[in-house]
């Protein structure tokens, strides 16, 4: 065919003949000029959009289609917008379209985020590539409505109270009801660690603020406990456990409880012990000891031999000072002091503290410490608390004793005491806490801490000290007052079995003594007529006799 073309257009050159040559140029053409045309249609993108997928309140998928047309040039993306303002739209970021050697539909995905909920967007693929661009057409999604926002609990705290009086007081907390106006709020207060009164249950506004309650009726010189505790539709909550004293003179103080009230059987730790709290009433004091106007015991007879000296201690309160002698009853090792203080009815309580984990505790790094009493002595004590002070190189984390810890008063910087309420005391009861803190950069090793249990029974106010014995240093006012209550300066004991070992002691004492006196008169007798015997036996020797002496010639 090529051939004989060219022997035509050979012959027809050769001829001079236009007719063919110009048949030939058209066919030419004609038949170039359509498969240009068809391969630059066939050589532009195809972009398809698709239904979004994962469409939330804030976010969706956006989905798509695109064929190359074996175009390795081929870039594609999403343009999206906000239903009613087409003006603006919005572009996904531009990439290479995978697959772009091959003539096939190739998915496409963007993701979008920061959408308005409940809200109708329009989106469509876009593709273009050096033969042209395409675009898909316009679909719509509308995102999803936020869920309704549920009610959350009241935010409390217990604040230290407004104003102090002797048979007044006007408690302070603070209420945050995130808006909702059906919130309610009181406060629980008593005299006993359960709060065993309540104010009047009042609405608080919808905004956070502070909630007072005012106490009318108060005994003078007393401990109160007290907390604010508020309630919505979600639930109720409490605030920490404080407490405060009310200013005066508190009354005389009754005879000591001896009935068996009802004891708590469980403790903060969910530990079962015969611990309650008591109702008597007690003067406050600033460290938290309850003062007493009974006549208190001095110590006990042996306590000299056991280096158990007694001491004493000033309670004060706002408009009056008292003085309440406080025998220090840490417990002294050893069988013999045990006998003796069963006998003599000293005190057997004590106080155990110890550092779980190893000593070598770098800075800034968590310790815990156990805590320990136990209560032995026959006679049941009432206003019973434990003081824990922490040193100020330790940080308070928390504690296993369900919110029953309480910050003392005007301890907000260094050392800080927390008192555990306990009341009642019988004998054998026992208890075990746990404190968890945070050493400082200060700290160098394990710090130490320091705790204390404190109670009254019919022998008066006891300390049980953890550390050292007999801490606290009696004043001469105090040794005169311990004087007049007939216990002289602790010679005298307080129980049967003492009086009688004290009676016994002195008799074979008086015994002791004259049998000595008798034994060193005689011994004396003996040696004085040994002696005698001694020097006529010299004389003897010295003086010849008759038989020995010599005839003359």
């Amino acid at each position: 065919m090529v051939d004989k073309l060219l022997i035509m257009v050979y012959s027809g050159f050769m001829n001079k003949t236009k007719e063919i040559i110009i048949f030939l140029l058209a066919v030419v053409f004609f038949t170039a000029i359509p498969s240009t045309f068809a391969l630059a249609y066939q050589s532009a993108p195809i972009a398809i959009t698709k239904a979004a997928t994962f469409v939330t309140e804030k976010s969706a998928k956006l989905n798509g289609q695109v064929n190359p047309n074996e175009m390795t040039d081929t870039i594609q993306w999403f343009e999206w917008g906000i239903s009613g303002q087409n003006n603006t739209l919005y572009e996904t970021k531009r990439v290479r379209a995978s697959g772009s050697n091959r003539n096939v539909m190739v998915n496409d995905t963007a993701d979008i985020i920061g959408l308005a909920p409940k809200t109708q967007y329009f989106y469509r693929q876009v593709a273009e590539n050096s033969r042209g661009k395409d675009f898909g057409q316009t679909v719509y999604f509308t995102t999803m409505a936020l869920p309704p926002t549920p009610p959350e609990l009241v935010i409390i705290e217990t604040k230290d109270p407004k104003t102090i009086a002797e048979t007044t007081a006007i408690l302070e907390g603070y209420v945050s009801p995130h808006g909702d106006k059906a919130t309610k709020a009181w406060f629980e207060w008593g005299q006993m660690q359960q709060l065993e009164n309540r104010t009047i249950a009042k609405t608080v506004p919808a905004n956070s603020g502070y909630f007072d309650s005012a106490l009318t009726n108060l005994t003078p010189g007393t401990t109160y406990f007290y907390r604010i505790v508020a309630e919505n539709s979600v639930g109720r909550v409490y605030g920490t456990a404080r407490m405060f004293s009310t200013k005066g003179t508190p009354p005389p103080s009754e005879a000591p409880i001896s009935q068996v009230l009802p004891s708590s059987p469980y403790g903060g730790d969910n530990t079962a012990r015969p611990t309650t709290s008591s109702g008597a009433s007690a003067a406050g004091s600033s460290n938290g000891l309850p003062g007493s106007s009974t006549a208190n015991r001095p110590g006990d007879f042996f306590g000299l031999f056991s280096k158990k000296p007694a001491s004493t201690g000033a309670t004060s309160g706002s408009n009056t000072t008292q003085s309440t002698q406080t025998a220090s009853v840490a417990e002294a090792s050893g069988p013999i002091t045990s006998i003796w203080n069963t006998l003599m009815g000293g005190s057997k309580s004590n106080v155990v503290i110890e550092k779980v984990g190893s000593t070598d505790v770098p800075a800034h790094s968590p310790v815990e410490y156990r805590i320990a009493y136990h209560y032995r002595e026959p006679s049941v004590a009432s206003d019973a608390m434990l003081l824990i002070v922490l040193p100020s190189d330790v940080v308070y984390i928390g504690d296993n004793t369900n919110n029953e810890l309480l910050l003392q008063e005007g301890t907000g910087s260094g050392e800080r005491t927390y008192i555990l309420p306990i009341g009642r005391l019988e004998e054998g009861s026992t208890r075990t806490m746990s404190i968890l803190g945070m050493t400082t950069g200060s700290a160098g090793g394990f710090p130490d801490v320091h705790a204390t249990l404190r109670y009254q029974n019919a022998t008066g106010a006891h300390v049980v000290d953890s550390g050292e014995v007999g801490t606290e240093t009696p004043t001469p006012e105090q040794q005169v007052a311990a004087s007049g209550n007939g216990g002289g300066i602790g010679f005298l004991p307080s129980s049967l079995w003492g009086w009688l070992l004290y009676i016994m002691v002195i008799v074979l004492a008086i015994i002791g003594i004259r049998k000595g006196r008798e034994y060193y008169d005689r011994r004396k007798e003996e040696i004085a007529s040994s002696g005698d015997e001694d020097d006529n036996v010299r004389l003897a020797r010295m003086l010849p006799t008759s038989e020995e002496t010599p005839i003359k010639a």
